[in-house]
């Protein structure tokens, strides 16, 4: 919970972190971030990584204590695959606009400069790694910002041993607004926000497929063979394999949505 922003002190309250309990319906704080923002957290095995504007925290969540903390400016989000986690920053911070940081001690790994604008997530398949970003058209350079009628979506591949550049996946117009990535099987699916299509890469031939699902989409979570994602109509999943909508889905107003796949149960901010 970021709390309310503040700019200059004295803080009214800072960030805190908290968990909550399903059975009671109970929300308990375990630790408070000396910043005034919550950008990112992703969980993996035991553990959970938070991104807090400028820091980064490690915790173990089977008994709420912090277990590493690192520095790094300007957080976006915060991404685990393979074995590391993976860190973006907001434009105005610069190159390099991600980082990899080891995942039991914080320490950065690699730091990725071939990227363009407005990073999302990212996968390790194989020996590569996959990270989604867009370069912005020249419509979107002058207000009103945000229509992107002629951005691009791009991968860009790094080599997963030495986190050096190989290449290139240029999207076109239609993977415009991509932005986190799933690994399927031998595939990468994406849901581009601004063209309202789901991409789906084949890393082994090369072959890209767009289905288009409405005319604005943005994930909210993945599991197994499905996309959950978020429409102009709603919440709804998305089946990777067949590339159809399940057409179960519901509208609600929320600021932000998650999706519990154990229990089939959706959570809203």
């Amino acid at each position: 919970n970021g709390g309310t922003f503040e700019t200059m002190p004295p803080y009214a309250d800072r960030a805190t972190v908290g968990s909550y309990n399903m059975t009671s319906k109970t929300y308990t704080v375990f630790d408070t971030i000396h910043t005034e923002s919550v950008n990112g957290i992703t969980i993996a095995d035991k553990y959970a990584y938070v991104g807090a504007y400028d820091t980064l925290v490690k915790y173990d969540i089977d008994n709420h204590t912090r277990i590493a903390t690192a520095y790094a400016d300007q957080i976006k989000n915060v991404y685990h695959a393979g074995n590391e986690l993976f860190v973006s920053f907001f434009n105005g911070a610069g190159a390099p606009l991600m980082k990899s940081f080891d995942e039991t001690t914080l320490a950065v790994n690699f730091s990725f400069n071939d990227l363009e604008e407005n990073v999302g997530g990212v996968v390790v398949m194989n020996d590569s790694i996959y990270i989604a970003s867009n370069v912005p058209g020249t419509i979107d350079l002058w207000p009103p910002y945000g229509i992107y009628a002629d951005t691009l979506g791009v991968i860009s591949v790094f080599n997963a041993n030495t986190g050096a550049f190989v290449r290139k996946i240029q999207l076109g117009v239609d993977g415009a607004g991509v932005n986190q990535l799933v690994a399927h099987n031998n595939t990468i699916n994406a849901v581009c926000l601004e063209t309202g299509n789901v991409l789906e890469y084949n890393t082994t031939t090369g072959v890209q497929t767009f289905t288009n699902i409405d005319i604005y989409a943005t994930l909210v979570d993945s599991y197994d063979d499905y996309l959950v994602v978020e429409t102009t109509n709603g919440i709804d999943k998305y089946d990777m394999n067949t590339k159809t909508m399940s057409n179960q889905g519901f509208a609600n107003t929320h600021v932000a949505a998650a999706y519990d796949y154990l229990n089939d149960e959706y959570y809203f901010t």
